[in-house]
Protein backbone atom coordinates (compact mmCIF):
# COMPACT_ATOMS: atom_id res chain seq x y z
CA UNK A 1 0.00 0.00 0.00
CA UNK A 2 1.60 3.50 -0.94
CA UNK A 3 2.16 6.06 2.01
CA UNK A 4 -0.07 9.23 1.03
CA UNK A 5 1.82 12.20 0.62
CA UNK A 6 1.28 14.71 3.40
CA UNK A 7 -1.01 17.68 2.26
CA UNK A 8 -0.58 21.14 3.74
CA UNK A 9 -2.50 24.42 2.99
CA UNK A 10 0.03 27.51 2.46
CA UNK A 11 -1.84 30.85 3.44
CA UNK A 12 -1.06 33.39 0.98
CA UNK A 13 1.19 35.13 3.12
CA UNK A 14 3.91 32.52 2.19
CA UNK A 15 4.16 32.59 -1.37
CA UNK A 16 3.87 36.35 -1.41
CA UNK A 17 7.17 36.21 0.94
CA UNK A 18 8.62 34.39 -1.56
CA UNK A 19 8.02 36.80 -4.44
CA UNK A 20 8.62 39.87 -2.31
CA UNK A 21 10.81 38.73 0.78
CA UNK A 22 14.72 38.29 0.68
CA UNK A 23 16.63 35.15 0.32
CA UNK A 24 18.47 34.17 3.36
CA UNK A 25 15.87 35.34 5.47
CA UNK A 26 14.70 33.26 7.98
CA UNK A 27 10.59 33.79 6.36
CA UNK A 28 11.85 33.54 3.06
CA UNK A 29 14.19 30.16 3.50
CA UNK A 30 11.10 28.59 5.56
CA UNK A 31 8.70 29.38 2.70
CA UNK A 32 10.92 28.23 -0.04
CA UNK A 33 11.28 24.81 1.89
CA UNK A 34 7.97 24.13 1.78
CA UNK A 35 8.11 24.25 -1.99
CA UNK A 36 10.92 22.57 -2.79
CA UNK A 37 9.42 19.81 -0.65
CA UNK A 38 6.62 19.67 -2.44
CA UNK A 39 8.30 19.94 -5.95
CA UNK A 40 10.12 16.94 -4.54
CA UNK A 41 7.15 15.31 -4.27
CA UNK A 42 7.76 14.65 -0.25
CA UNK A 43 4.29 17.07 0.42
CA UNK A 44 1.26 18.01 -1.66
CA UNK A 45 0.16 21.74 -1.70
CA UNK A 46 -3.52 21.70 -1.20
CA UNK A 47 -4.76 25.74 -2.27
CA UNK A 48 -7.82 27.96 -2.50
CA UNK A 49 -8.43 29.79 -5.98
CA UNK A 50 -8.32 32.91 -3.48
CA UNK A 51 -4.34 32.30 -3.34
CA UNK A 52 -4.61 33.02 -7.21
CA UNK A 53 -6.23 36.17 -6.46
CA UNK A 54 -4.47 37.83 -3.65
CA UNK A 55 -0.88 37.19 -5.21
CA UNK A 56 -2.17 38.28 -8.43
CA UNK A 57 -2.55 42.05 -7.08
CA UNK A 58 1.46 42.16 -5.53
CA UNK A 59 2.82 45.62 -6.09
CA UNK A 60 5.61 45.99 -7.75
CA UNK A 61 6.13 42.82 -9.66
CA UNK A 62 5.77 43.03 -13.48
CA UNK A 63 3.69 41.11 -16.00
CA UNK A 64 6.35 38.74 -16.41
CA UNK A 65 6.48 37.88 -12.82
CA UNK A 66 3.04 37.49 -12.64
CA UNK A 67 3.65 34.81 -15.39
CA UNK A 68 6.19 32.58 -12.97
CA UNK A 69 3.82 32.70 -10.68
CA UNK A 70 1.11 31.23 -12.64
CA UNK A 71 3.71 28.71 -14.12
CA UNK A 72 4.84 27.99 -10.52
CA UNK A 73 0.52 27.59 -9.29
CA UNK A 74 0.39 24.75 -12.51
CA UNK A 75 2.70 22.16 -10.75
CA UNK A 76 1.21 19.18 -10.01
CA UNK A 77 2.32 19.25 -6.28
CA UNK A 78 -0.80 21.60 -6.37
CA UNK A 79 -4.37 20.06 -5.27
CA UNK A 80 -6.85 23.56 -6.02
CA UNK A 81 -10.07 23.97 -4.08
CA UNK A 82 -12.50 25.79 -5.37
CA UNK A 83 -14.77 28.25 -3.97
CA UNK A 84 -17.95 26.86 -3.94
CA UNK A 85 -20.89 26.83 -1.32
CA UNK A 86 -19.43 24.33 0.73
CA UNK A 87 -16.68 26.11 1.32
CA UNK A 88 -18.65 29.73 1.49
CA UNK A 89 -20.88 28.36 3.71
CA UNK A 90 -18.66 27.27 6.67
CA UNK A 91 -16.18 30.19 6.35
CA UNK A 92 -19.14 32.40 7.34
CA UNK A 93 -19.85 30.42 10.08
CA UNK A 94 -16.18 31.32 11.27
CA UNK A 95 -16.60 34.65 10.44
CA UNK A 96 -19.67 34.89 12.49
CA UNK A 97 -18.24 33.48 15.37
CA UNK A 98 -15.57 36.70 15.38
CA UNK A 99 -12.75 34.30 14.88
CA UNK A 100 -11.54 35.52 11.78
CA UNK A 101 -11.67 38.04 8.67
CA UNK A 102 -13.33 36.18 5.50
CA UNK A 103 -10.60 35.56 3.43
CA UNK A 104 -8.24 33.95 6.08
CA UNK A 105 -12.13 31.99 6.75
CA UNK A 106 -12.06 30.52 3.29
CA UNK A 107 -8.34 29.65 3.54
CA UNK A 108 -9.11 27.89 6.92
CA UNK A 109 -11.99 26.14 5.73
CA UNK A 110 -10.59 25.44 2.49
CA UNK A 111 -7.61 23.52 3.98
CA UNK A 112 -10.29 21.32 6.09
CA UNK A 113 -11.96 20.37 2.50
CA UNK A 114 -8.69 19.43 0.92
CA UNK A 115 -7.66 17.41 3.96
CA UNK A 116 -4.45 19.45 5.06
CA UNK A 117 -3.02 18.05 7.87
CA UNK A 118 -1.90 21.79 8.65
CA UNK A 119 -2.14 25.55 7.60
CA UNK A 120 1.08 27.36 7.44
CA UNK A 121 0.96 31.32 7.77
CA UNK A 122 3.15 34.70 8.72
CA UNK A 123 -0.53 36.30 9.70
CA UNK A 124 -0.65 36.49 13.49
CA UNK A 125 -4.04 37.24 13.21
CA UNK A 126 -4.70 33.93 11.62
CA UNK A 127 -2.00 32.15 14.01
CA UNK A 128 -3.86 32.94 16.87
CA UNK A 129 -6.92 31.33 15.09
CA UNK A 130 -5.48 27.89 16.20
CA UNK A 131 -6.24 28.31 19.73
CA UNK A 132 -9.98 28.31 18.21
CA UNK A 133 -11.37 25.07 19.46
CA UNK A 134 -13.56 24.58 16.30
CA UNK A 135 -10.46 25.05 13.91
CA UNK A 136 -10.21 21.84 12.12
CA UNK A 137 -6.73 22.03 10.98
CA UNK A 138 -4.03 23.16 13.25
CA UNK A 139 -1.97 26.37 12.42
CA UNK A 140 1.63 26.81 12.07
CA UNK A 141 4.01 29.23 10.92
CA UNK A 142 6.09 27.47 8.76
CA UNK A 143 9.16 27.09 10.46
CA UNK A 144 7.35 25.69 13.36
CA UNK A 145 5.42 23.17 11.13
CA UNK A 146 5.62 19.65 12.64
CA UNK A 147 8.53 17.96 10.25
CA UNK A 148 9.71 21.46 9.16
CA UNK A 149 13.06 20.15 10.45
CA UNK A 150 13.66 17.26 8.15
CA UNK A 151 13.37 19.95 5.31
CA UNK A 152 16.49 20.31 3.10
CA UNK A 153 16.23 24.20 3.50
CA UNK A 154 19.71 24.62 1.60
CA UNK A 155 18.60 22.61 -2.12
Amino acid sequence: MATEIPRIYLDSCVYIELFVGSPGTARFDASAALLRSANRGELRIVASEMVRVEVAHLEGVPSQGLRSIDEAFDSPAFLWIQLDRTIARAARAVVERGVLKPADAIHLCSAAIGKAESLCTWDSRLLSASRDPAAEVPIYRPEDRPGQQSLDVDT
